[in-house]
This record gives C-alpha cells, sequence and structure tokens, in this order.
C-alpha cells in the first residue's frame, strides 16, 4: 500500500481503537527509542504496533529459559537429528536423501559414500542446509539438468560445491513441490506456513500462525532474509495486510496477490499436524514449526527452538496473555520434569 496512509489517518485510526493498548509512559518511551536509537520513522512505529504492551524478548526469555531443557535442544536445532526422530513417527516430512561434508556426499538409501563429484552426472533438484543453522543462514537451491549446475539459480561448477562442503556439514532435501495456489503468492520461493505450538504438560494447542513468502526471485522465504509476512485467521485466510520490512502491505509487492480473503488450503490439517509432532516433543514448552503445503497435504520442513514471539504479536494481540499463563499451567503439569532437567542443567 505504497504509503495510502497518510500520517493524521494513521493516528486518527490509532486514537480511535488502539490508544487503550498502551499508556503515556510506554508511548513515549518506545517512540523515543525508535526514532532517536534505532532511526526508525513514525509509519513504521505505528505499523509495528511498538507502542503496545506486548511481551518483550526480556519477559520471554525469563520464563522460557527455565522451561527449556537444553538436554534435548538438538532434537530441534540438528536438522537431521530432527528428519531421523521424526521420521520414525511416520510423520510427512521434506525427504533428506543425503548428508554433504568435506568434498564428499553420502546417500541414505544406498549407505554409499562418494565424491561430490559424481553429482555431475546426476538430475538433481534440492536444498543444501546446513544441520545446525536457522534463519535461512547457509541454505542453497541446488540444481542440476542437463550437465548444468546453477546454486540458488546462479551458474555454478562442482569445485564451488566442494567449497561449501568444507564450511560444515549440510543435509540435502529433495525440493518440495508446493501446492499451485500457494504459487500464487510467490512461485520462486516454498512459501511456508509457520504455526507455534505450547503444550500445557498434558495437551497441545496452536499459539499463532503466519505464510512467510520470498520476494521476486528468491529461493527461500525467511523473514530475516527479507520475506514477507501475513498473518493467518483460524478459518485459513489471510489478514488484510502483512508486512515487508517495517511496512504494512495489502498484497505481496511482487506477485501483486492481495491478501484479504485469500485462503490457504490444507490449514487445518496443517494446525492438526503441528499438534500432533508436538505431543512427541513433550520435553519442550513451545516450538515453532515451518510448514509446506502440497497438492498432498502439509508436508513438515523444521522445527525450530522459539527465540521470542515479537514478529507474532504483529499480527496477534492475544500472545503475552496465552503465553504467561500457558507457562504457568505447563509449570504446574510437568513440575518435576522441570526441576530434574531444566533447573537443575541451569543451576549448574
Amino acid at each position: 500500500m505504497n504509503d495510502v496512509y497518510s500520517l493524521s489517518s494513521i493516528l486518527s485510526h490509532f486514537w480511535m481503537h488502539h490508544r487503550s493498548e498502551t499508556n503515556v509512559y510506554l508511548f513515549a518511551s518506545r517512540l523515543f527509542a525508535w526514532v532517536f536509537s534505532h532511526g526508525g520513522g513514525i509509519r513504521s512505529f505505528f505499523s509495528l504496533n511498538l507502542y503496545r504492551k506486548d511481551l518483550t524478548y526480556q519477559e520471554f526469555n525469563r520464563v522460557n529459559r527455565n522451561l527449556m531443557p537444553n538436554y534435548y535442544r538438538c532434537l530441534l536445532e540438528d536438522k537431521l537429528v530432527f528428519d531421523r526422530y521424526l521420521k520414525s513417527f511416520g510423520f510427512p516430512l521434506a525427504e533428506t536423501i543425503g548428508l554433504v561434508r568435506d568434498n564428499h556426499i553420502k546417500w541414505f538409501s544406498s549407505g554409499v559414500e562418494e565424491p561430490l563429484e559424481q553429482l555431475a552426472g546426476m538430475e538433481l533438484d534440492c536444498f543444501l542446509k546446513m544441520v545446525t543453522q536457522w534463519g535461512g543462514d547457509h541454505v542453497h537451491r541446488l540444481v542440476n539438468h542437463n550437465g548444468n549446475l546453477t546454486i540458488d539459480n546462479q551458474p555454478a561448477d562442482i569445485e564451488m560445491l566442494k567449497g561449501m562442503s568444507r564450511q560444515g556439514t549440510f543435509v540435502l532435501q529433495e525440493t518440495i513441490r508446493q501446492h499451485p495456489k500457494m504459487d500464487q503468492l510467490n512461485p520462486s520461493s516454498v512459501n511456508s506456513i509457520r504455526l507455534v505450538t505450547m503444550s500445557d504438560g498434558v495437551g497441545v494447542s496452536n499459539l499463532a500462525g503466519f505464510v512467510r513468502m520470498g520476494l521476486r526471485d528468491s529461493v527461500i522465504d525467511n523473514i530475516t532474509r527479507g520475506g514477507v509476512g501475513c498473518g493467518i485467521r483460524e478459518d485459513g485466510t489471510l489478514h488484510r495486510e502483512g508486512l515487508n520490512g517495517s511496512m504494512r502491505i495489502d498484497r505481496h509487492p511482487t506477485s501483486g496477490t492481495v491478501f484479504e480473503g485469500f485462503s490457504l488450503p490444507s490449514y487445518k490439517e496443517a494446525q492438526d499436524l503441528v499438534c500432533n509432532m508436538h505431543q512427541a516433543f513433550h520435553c519442550f514448552f513451545i516450538i515453532a514449526w515451518d510448514i509446506a503445503i502440497t497438492a498432498d497435504g502439509p508436508v513438515v520442513i523444521e522445527g525450530n527452538p522459539v527465540g521470542d514471539l515479537i514478529y507474532e504479536q504483529h499480527f496477534y494481540t492475544h500472545i503475552k496473555e496465552a503465553f504467561l499463563t500457558g507457562s504457568r499451567t505447563y509449570r504446574k503439569n510437568r513440575d518435576a520434569f522441570v526441576r530434574e532437567f531444566v533447573l537443575k542443567d541451569t543451576d549448574r
């Protein structure tokens, strides 16, 4: 919405509908910090709802660090461990076909390890992901077609790939073919749904969800890598406005697809899937899931520890209360587990 809203209309809307969500001190201190410390603008201050009494990173961390079991973090933080663990339950996963490191690839189907030069004669369309990175860091699309190798849509060669393999250990995942309707948002990337689930120590519920979309010809959709996000209503339709950086937008900047009224396919199935998966991770209070939607339904890309809930609060006003209430309930229902596997470790 290229500056559709004048500053006067933004202020009027805030005064009519949102002034009860803040107080004078909070409003003034956050506006001062945003403008003078971070160099932000007035419009983005209101677009990002920075005036709200939201859950801050510090508040989130004070609670979560006393519920997060470090013993089990590798189940989410290591992409290979995550894949092998969830595969044992039969959940629908992005197909991980190999492990790449030190100029070699090991194929999971055969157990054979061979030099990367062997890829030159293969037809491939995969994603190469460093096993312990997140936020889109060290994620690359690898395509080899008719002997032409590209990495992130750019011409490449085996020597470049070998250089990457010496930087760390990577999993090789087959590229997901997303549902044709998801292509309408942005065809160059798999536009995943980020769903956050919370456990109360007995059952699991969905806390928030938003769809992530790449821009232009980007092969990834991560918000931290310049992607666009838009909140999702319970019925699977998108909110009227999404976020592109700090600016509110009502349509995708590249495809022009309008958010209002756009219905995500298989959204209820995706919600049910992540709740079922969280039951397999009983040791975690809160998890963020990345889900792709295919013609056959939802497919799991990965799960992540939650570092904060700041982005989710741009789209939902209930986050702070739900998180704090849920954390108290989880602590009560899992008291013995938390004392044995979280607090003892924290005290060391």
